[in-house]
């Protein structure tokens, strides 16, 4: 992981993710946001409303390809038009305190159904932390269009595991940027 005064460029970004890209996991429990949590993690798991319909839909599946929930001001997605696929790695840079910190996460799994669509990443090392992050729409029978958004993770960088508090709080205000972001990105498409 790297910590930068200023948001990092696409050179400074296209090194880090070449240099991650060739590495394993972080952490051992590749998948687990399929089912249920492995116990020895922190855990959240939300869920948004965006509206409903097949228009409704169709947004919220196009937000999600573009990375949307990421999309708010302090955080960001390099490359930004990376492929929602299997194995495709990705830096995840946000910014904390003024500070800009990358993290590399590689996509476990793509779910694309008639009522999902989303997809997982795993933390390679160097991540603050470890452990794997769902990001998907659901729409029910009625129509109506969820934004939803999973985790486990634990503390991986000396100073998250140091203040574990701080690093829940962020990631729980990343959870409400996100959330706010899908449902702009959503409405916005009217």
């Amino acid at each position: 992981m790297r910590a930068h005064l200023r948001q990092p460029g696409d050179t400074q970004l296209q090194a880090y993710l070449t240099d991650r890209s060739h590495q394993s996991f972080s952490y051992k429990d590749i998948g687990a946001s399929k089912g249920e949590f492995p116990a020895h993690y922190q855990q959240h798991s939300n869920r948004f409303y965006l509206g409903e319909g097949p228009s409704c839909w169709q947004r919220a599946k196009d937000a999600i390809d573009q990375w949307q929930p990421f999309n708010n001001g302090w955080a960001m997605v390099f490359p930004g038009v990376a492929p929602i696929e299997e194995k495709v790695v990705v830096v995840v840079c946000f910014r904390i305190l003024g500070i800009w910190w990358k993290n590399a996460c590689r996509i476990v799994y793509v779910v694309n159904t008639d009522h999902t669509y989303g997809f997982a990443y795993g933390t390679l090392p160097g991540h603050v932390g470890r452990g794997e992050e769902y990001f998907g729409v659901e729409r029910d029978e009625d129509g109506k269009c969820w934004f939803v958004l999973k985790a486990f993770s634990q503390p991986d960088y000396w100073g998250a595991r140091l203040f574990p508090w701080f690093l829940r709080w962020q990631q729980q205000r990343f959870v409400r940027a996100a959330a706010m972001r899908m449902q702009e990105s959503v409405l916005a498409r009217h």
